[in-house]
């Protein structure tokens, strides 16, 4: 099963891509504004970088 995960509990958020506990994508990313603005851009990358569509989540 494929998983997003994210931590927006302060300005350095963390958020990954993992399949059956494996990590395919972690990334470290410090919001400057909101995370309303950053999260679908940090998550379409992540997507793109471990060649999964959304439709996989």
């Amino acid at each position: 099963m494929l998983t997003l995960a994210f931590d927006t509990s302060t300005l350095q958020g963390r958020f990954a891509l993992a399949e059956d506990g494996e990590i395919l994508v972690y990334q470290p990313f410090n919001v400057g504004g909101s995370y309303a603005d950053a999260l679908l851009k940090v998550v379409d990358g992540m997507l793109a970088d471990s060649g999964r569509k959304k439709s996989e989540l």
